[in-house]
């Protein structure tokens, strides 16, 4: 059709999206059926990924990349084609049928191995069958995750077919590349900013008989490892993470660097800062966050009033506080996405509290290191990049923690440290006392003294010397943990240390919030998470 002054008319090239579950995915279905309504957005795995033929009643597509990956397809409301990367299998019950006695291959020679044999070392240690397709999914999350994209390239017996697969690490030389605008990612979360499926039942069915077993497999995700490696995301512009705690406000400032990595810079984050709601709870809010964005309220608004009574959180661009749905396609490039101690670009929302936060990156005046042990003899360092892990972050009974106090500012000598353990955020209504998290402190050396006071919520930490500028102490759990308050997955303890010097005026030490190096309550397991 000609258009006006010999122009030809082309229309706009379709709006992609992606949705990943490691859960029943019945309100990821919500999801994208709703979006499926509106005009212009389409399904990226549906619309490039070949069927599966394996004769599966459930249909699902094939990744010639990863035949491991679960990518289930699901109808909803009339929407046919809805296609959902299911990491731990369909609805993460984890016995799809391509799973019964997947095999695998050997990642050194590439060739099938017969019952899937992989030896992950660590905490996983061996796996087989649909054990080993169920971590392989898990492990590639975390590349979809960041990058949900298709890549279009030739291939095939006579290298002149047109293949349709899933990036995986560095662009294909020469592929042509189709990526998601809109990524929702539905799942578990933790208060440290970490991802993970659903524990995959036994399945009597499967083959060998190691792979029959229960199974969890490793987290998709840790935002405080993707901020370490200064990594970001490439191609969605809004991401959803119907998760619990994974944008609690102790994540901001980590959140704020991977957005800033990212290609296109991703304008918002929507999500919860405590627990979420179950997946047919949260399929009603996708319907009424959809209603809401079709009354053209932002994508703010729809999310605040579609979780009317939930923990909900938001990180939004300052720039894109306006955006609405219907307005997608002339969105306004961010102009500037950097954080400082005194610069602030992204804004952070919270349900539990009314006022608007500015996300910074406050400079520090002196430094924590902050160690735990199970034996009391070998520590590892605890950071944001490792919050995911029960061997290292996790407060846990008769463990061993370790807080060394050091570099104050030049000059200054230690007077006094002061530490108080939050909980989750400072308005939280549980704020505990010294004595309800730990049982006693130990000096590892001869620098420090402190003694725990019950009913107290601060410990005083005195240098044994004169011109110190570093002291350490140690921290014991108790041998149990009973506190109805301290609960299990959604428990999440972060030290904020006052430190006086003897130049810090009265009452105005040097403070600082750790919020990203804290310790995160697993249950009664000294192992991998349940």
């Amino acid at each position: 059709m000609a258009g006006p002054n010999g122009i030809t008319a082309v229309a706009p090239p379709p709006l992609y999206y992606a949705a990943i579950d490691g859960s029943p995915a019945v309100d990821s279905e919500a999801f994208c059926a709703a979006l499926e309504s509106h005009r212009g957005w389409r399904n990226l795995f549906s619309d490039f990924l070949a069927k599966a033929t394996d004769g599966d009643p459930n249909p699902r597509l094939e990744d010639p990349r990863h035949p491991y990956l679960p990518i289930c397809v699901y109808t909803k409301k009339k929407k046919k084609g809805i296609a959902i990367v299911s990491p731990g299998g369909r609805d993460s019950h984890g016995d799809d049928l391509f799973w019964t006695e997947y095999p695998g291959k050997d990642p050194k020679t590439g060739q099938a191995d017969p019952v899937g044999h992989r030896d992950w070392g660590g905490i996983i240690g061996i796996t087989e069958g649909r054990h080993t397709a169920a971590e392989e999914s898990a492990r590639y999350i975390r590349e979809l995750f960041l990058r949900p994209q298709v890549e279009l390239v030739w291939g095939g017996g006579t290298g002149t077919q047109m293949l349709a697969q899933l990036r995986h690490g560095a662009p294909t030389p020469g592929a042509q590349v189709f990526a998601a605008d809109l990524l929702y990612v539905s799942s578990h979360g933790w208060l440290g900013g970490f991802a993970g499926g659903f524990l995959i039942e036994e399945w009597p069915d499967a083959k060998p008989a190691l792979a029959r077993r229960r199974y969890d497999p490793s987290k998709y995700y840790a935002v405080g490892e993707l901020a370490h490696r200064n990594e970001g995301f490439a191609g969605p512009k809004w991401i959803i993470l119907a998760q619990c705690s994974t944008l609690n406000s102790a994540t901001w400032p980590l959140w704020a660097r991977v957005l800033a990595n990212s290609n296109p810079h991703v304008r918002g984050i929507l999500g919860y800062e405590e627990a979420s709601p179950f997946p047919t709870g949260a399929a009603f809010i996708a319907e009424k966050f959809f209603a809401n964005l079709d009354n053209k309220e932002t994508f703010l608004e729809a999310w605040k009033n579609a979780n009317s009574g939930q923990h909900w959180a938001a990180v939004v661009h300052k720039d894109a506080l306006g955006d609405r749905l219907d307005q997608w396609r002339n969105f306004a490039e961010l102009a500037d996405v950097s954080t400082t101690d005194t610069v602030s670009n992204y804004r952070g929302f919270l349900s539990s509290v009314s006022r608007v936060e500015n996300i910074v990156e406050p400079l520090l005046k002196f430094k924590l290191t902050l160690k735990s042990s199970l034996d009391g003899k070998t520590f590892n360092q605890i950071t944001s990049a490792n919050l995911q892990s029960s061997q290292i972050a996790a407060y846990g009974a008769g463990r061993t923690y370790r807080m060394k106090i050091h570099d104050p500012p030049p000059g200054e000598v230690i007077v006094k440290v002061i530490v108080t353990w939050i909980h989750i955020r400072p308005t939280h209504g549980f704020k505990p006392t010294i004595d309800q998290l730990f049982a006693d402190t130990k000096a590892p050396g001869t620098d420090a003294v402190a003694t725990i006071i019950p009913g107290k919520q601060t410990l005083d930490i005195l240098p044994l010397g004169a011109h110190q500028t570093e002291i350490t102490l140690d921290l014991v759990a108790p041998n149990t943990i009973t506190h109805p308050k301290i609960e299990a997955h959604h428990s999440y303890f972060w030290p904020r240390i006052e430190l006086v010097t003897n130049a810090t005026p009265p009452g105005k030490p040097h403070k600082f919030d750790f919020k990203t190096t804290g310790l995160v309550y697993w249950g009664h397991c000294n192992c991998s998470p349940p």
